[in-house]
């Protein structure tokens, strides 16, 4: 008798999503893998998103309807509760699956019991094109929460069990429902991973493109959850935990002022002096990342800039790395 073959659960919530979702549920039917459902999650649109999904004769599509227009989080919910998988992914109605994606991340599942999420790097198209680069072994990702959020949602696929079955987004933090999630996950034992190669093409919107800072309600939430990563890692209060908003407020650009430079810069210092023993050289690395980050915006705003380092020295952008370093190895001696 051939071995039965774990159940994938795919939820995929959908709202006015006729222009695209064609291809998201084509990209999940076509998967190499064939033992799982889709679960498709209509937040009541009003185009032809239902027309579209209905008229697909594939038994491994189940549809369902919220009764009300609920958001993100909640669609993702309604979707959980009916599924039946060991394994829940996440897809969204605009973005496209590479066909063995669900494939490569089971494997990886079953090479390594003990992991609890696994995602992957994505390749953006439409309104911009590129690629992400995100955190792959478990310190980096358990090091980067800190920071960001170490996962790009629509790739990644979790294990039920990883929170005694009961995976729930947490409505309160719609907008970052996600990284609400992650935070609660990276509690558990177990591995946290990222495939370096790309799993999905995630669709760039003009709006994701252009939108501004972030409103006062998402840094309040945000305040909250790093707050609380913070306090698991041991961090205590030490830290100004608003600092680290400011990753929040522009997707590629700090924007800061030479006194928020600063700030941000000392607060980055202590925290790697201050880091857990497990995450220490991960985190050592990524504080470097973001501080450079900081000074190259600096100076790409051609600011004359002292920071601290080297006072009344005007510095390009390789002689604040080669300063930052030196002074990053004196903080670690």
């Amino acid at each position: 008798m051939e071995e039965q073959k774990p159940l994938i659960s795919i939820i995929m919530p959908a709202y006015n999503a006729e222009k695209y979702i064609e291809e998201a549920i084509n990209s999940i039917l076509n998967q190499t893998y064939k033992a799982f459902e889709l679960i498709i999650v209509d937040d009541c649109s009003t185009d032809e998103t239902v027309n579209i999904i209905k008229k697909y004769n594939d038994h491994r599509i189940r549809y369902t309807k919220n009764e009300i227009n609920c958001g993100v989080a909640e669609s993702l919910n309604n979707g959980l509760r009916i599924a039946k998988g060991e394994y829940i992914a996440r897809m969204d109605s605009d973005d496209i699956s590479s066909l063995d994606r669900l494939e490569k991340q089971l494997s990886y599942f079953e090479d390594y019991p003990e992991c609890i999420i696994c995602g992957s790097n994505a390749r953006l198209f439409g309104a911009k094109e590129g690629k992400t680069f995100v955190p792959i072994s478990d310190s980096e990702i358990r090091a980067t929460l800190v920071f960001s959020s170490p996962f790009i949602h629509p790739t990644v696929m979790i294990k039920k069990a990883a929170l005694n079955y009961q995976i729930e987004y947490d409505p309160r933090f719609e907008g970052i429902e996600d990284y609400e999630l992650w935070t609660r996950l990276c509690r558990q034992n177990g591995r946290m991973h990222n495939f370096s190669e790309c799993l999905l093409n995630y669709r760039i919107h003009p709006l994701q493109v252009t939108q501004k800072r972030i409103t006062d309600s998402r840094r309040a939430k945000s305040v909250k959850l790093i707050s609380s990563i913070f306090d698991n890692y041991g961090f205590g209060s030490v830290f100004h935990y608003p600092v680290f908003l400011d990753l929040f407020d522009s997707n590629e650009s700090f924007g800061f002022s030479k006194a928020k430079a600063r700030e941000y810069i000392s607060e980055l210092r202590q925290l790697i002096n201050y880091c857990t023993d497990y995450l220490k050289d991960d985190f050592k690395n990524i504080c470097r990342e973001r501080i450079i980050t900081v000074l190259l915006d600096l100076s790409e705003k051609n600011t004359a800039l002292s920071l601290g380092f080297a006072s009344r020295d005007i510095l390009g952008a390789k002689g604040l790395i080669r300063v930052l370093l030196n002074q990053i190895k004196g903080v670690e001696k």
